[in-house]
């Protein structure tokens, strides 16, 4: 993928709250597309709440691990 695709897209994707364009050219389209999709915002806000503490979550389980 793209320069800016990141480990932080797929669930953006997946959840239907973000787009990704392969050319320039496409960006049009696609930001016409997201404009008509009143639910894209909410979409991606969920999956963005969803992922929220993930990094404690991840933190605590190592450390309950360790010595």
């Amino acid at each position: 993928r793209g320069r800016v695709y990141s480990r932080r897209a797929p669930p953006l994707v997946e959840a239907g709250g973000m787009r990704i364009v392969e050319k320039p050219e496409d960006l049009p389209g696609a930001l016409d597309a997201a404009m008509a999709d009143a639910s894209m915002g909410a979409k991606g806000r969920a999956a963005v709440e969803a992922g929220r503490g993930a990094i404690r979550a991840t933190v605590d389980l190592i450390e309950s691990v360790l010595p």
